[in-house]
């Protein structure tokens, strides 16, 4: 696909629903999950590698971290809302919202944003 047809895809696929994006380069080295806002900010940086995507829910994306670092991650329902649990080695868990830029953090914390499949 070209960048103009990426571009129009990614928007006809959108839906209010969809909060992150998977996207992998030409040369099938590298993947990357990001927030479509900051896709967006940067999509013409991005645009120039963009081989092809999928477009995540918040669910979703919660199934990729937990996919990746089933030992190290839970989702626990509380009284002030849904939270997320870190367990870090030699360390206290690290306790958060469950939201879609938590969940990006810790992605990115786990992987040191270096995801290849």
């Amino acid at each position: 696909m070209e960048e103009k047809e990426i571009l129009t895809e990614v928007n006809r696929q959108r839906t209010p629903d969809h909060r992150f994006i998977k996207w992998w380069r030409r040369e099938h080295d590298f993947l990357n999950f990001e927030l479509l806002a900051e896709f967006d900010a940067h999509r013409e940086e991005r645009i120039k590698w963009l081989e092809g995507f999928e477009l995540l829910d918040t669910e979703q994306m919660w199934q990729e971290l937990q996919h990746r670092f089933p030992e190290r991650v839970s989702r626990e329902k509380r009284t002030k809302g849904e939270f997320l649990v870190w367990q870090r080695p030699g360390r206290e868990p690290r306790e958060c919202l469950f939201t879609p830029e938590n969940i990006m953090t810790l992605f990115n914390a786990g992987t040191r944003g270096n995801v290849i499949d």
